[in-house]
């Protein structure tokens, strides 16, 4: 090919050809840029076997493929394909669907982004999105362009909202978490403790609602401090926690990055503290070198916290779920190697809810969709138990697990629910009897402080990504800029 290129560099020798060569080199640069902007748009098919519905609606799907919440994003897609995958094998639709997977980066602007890419396309229900201010940007939208969302991740209790009239959740407020976490806290035997929280509106809600869980249980917090989401140097945050040297223990509302560099910050600085945190580090991936060092590793047992609890083999549609996952995972078309990771199962329900109540409303049109979502949630028990939905699009049949790092990965230790409290199993291993090999503290005054983000560019590659655009639009900039370097010689 560079061969025959040199050729027609050679060849060209009037103005009406180099015309001509120069639109072709600009037309290849457009068709490449807008082939590199159209791949991620593209609907994704999930493999329908012969014979399915000939109807097809595409679904908007909104993850976070890159930013902060990155390691999730790959098994929060697989849980929603997962259940595509299902509903064009399942007798009870007479539909297939394809995704439309747009990347949220768990961000309000980015968010706003990829819900305007599925919105140009014509979706009436969207799945997603991760972190709530990414969420509750779409919400604000999405009401007014009667466009369902249902988010599989999204806590905050800030988005329990009647005015977000067309948002519906498959996981439960951070409004009764708060109260579950304060109880273990409390349980375990901690009277002092700190909050540590992001500031943005799932940390600041949680952070504001486990404050006064924990008061209201008789427990004092010596200092709540807020950091600014991006946050990657915590050494401001984590000498006001050594100043507060009467504090026996952390409650940390954070995500699996800036969660890692946390406490590899506390550790590193001999503050042997236990770290009671939620769903956001409930993950093994906060144990990968890229996100944190060893040091999270020695001190396992010293990171535990609550989750909303997640079905097992033999609990609602559990089994169903794994069974679509490994399939999906054995066709190839998995993108996190057919493991369960965090928010995937319910990831999973969000689309199968979703189906039903598209099926019921007999017609792909958001508004007779939205209509219909708490029946079709009233009558599914799903992978992660039941849907049935209050007025304002929460889940009102909820428990939550305590789970603790043991031996490199994330174990269900005991459970809370409102009704019955904390209840601790056998495995469950007590913080205090548990010592790190540093224990440094120092005294001082106690300040509510606010730490500011460094710079950070992260660069992930989305699904589905090809190499052909890049090919078009780099052949194409070649030919321009040797048609205006020859023309340049000739004058």
């Amino acid at each position: 090919m560079v061969k025959e290129i040199f050729i027609i560099e050679k060849d060209v020798k009037n103005v009406k050809t180099y015309k001509k060569m120069l639109m072709i080199g600009m037309t290849l640069l457009l068709l490449g840029l807008s082939g590199l902007s159209a791949v991620q748009a593209k609907p994704v098919s999930v493999n329908s076997p012969s014979g399915s519905p000939t109807v097809v609606y595409e679904i908007g799907v909104l993850a976070p493929i890159s930013g902060e919440l990155e390691s999730l994003g790959q098994g929060l897609l697989d849980g929603v394909r997962a259940a595509a995958w299902e509903i064009n094998r399942s007798g009870d639709f007479s539909f297939n669907v394809t995704l439309n997977i747009q990347d949220s980066k768990a961000e309000e602007a980015a968010a706003v982004v990829a819900y305007e890419a599925v919105k140009a396309s014509g979706v009436e229900l969207i799945i997603g999105a991760a972190g709530s201010s990414a969420s509750r940007a779409v919400a604000e939208r999405a009401k007014d362009d009667h466009i369902v969302q249902i988010s599989y991740a999204s806590t905050a209790a800030m988005l329990s909202d009647s005015s977000f009239d067309y948002f519906w959740r498959t996981v439960p407020t951070d409004a009764l978490q708060a109260e579950g976490l304060a109880a273990l806290l409390n349980d375990t035997g901690y009277e002092n403790i700190v909050i540590v929280h992001r500031g943005d509106d799932y940390g600041t809600g949680f952070g504001d609602g486990l404050k006064a869980s924990f008061r209201d249980l008789g427990g004092n917090v010596m200092n709540q401090i807020s950091y600014l989401p991006g946050t990657t140097d915590f050494s401001v945050t984590v000498t006001s926690i050594k100043a507060a040297v009467t504090a026996e223990a952390i409650g940390l509302i954070s995500y699996i990055t800036d969660g890692g560099s946390f406490i590899t910050e506390l550790r590193n600085a001999g503050v042997d503290l236990p770290v009671f945190g939620t769903d956001g580090i409930a993950d093994a991936s906060l144990l990968n070198s890229s996100h944190t060092t060893p040091t999270i590793v020695q001190d396992a047992q010293y990171t535990l916290g609550t989750r909303p609890h997640s079905f097992g083999t033999g609990e609602g549609r559990f089994d169903d779920y794994n069974a679509s996952l490994q399939a999906l995972n054995a066709a190839g078309l998995a993108y996190y190697g057919g493991q369960i990771s965090l928010f995937s199962d319910f990831a999973y329900d969000a689309l199968m809810v979703g189906a039903y109540a598209i099926e019921a409303a007999g017609s792909y049109d958001g508004a007779l969709i939205n209509a219909e979502m708490a029946a079709a949630g009233k009558g599914y028990v799903g992978a992660t138990g039941n849907k049935t939905f209050s007025n304002l699009g929460d889940v009102t049949q909820s428990s939550y697990d305590v789970w603790q790092f043991q031996d490199g990965s994330v174990h269900a230790v005991g459970n809370w629910t409102a009704a019955d409290g904390v209840t601790l199993y056998n495995n469950f291993v007590d913080p205090e009897n548990f010592q790190l090999e540093t224990t440094t503290t120092e005294p001082g005054e106690t300040t509510t402080t606010t730490t500011e983000p460094e710079e950070t560019t992260t660069t992930t590659a989305t699904p589905g990504f090809e190499a052909i655009p890049i090919v078009t639009a780099l052949f194409g900039i070649w030919v321009v800029v040797s048609r205006l370097r020859r023309r340049k010689q000739k004058k």
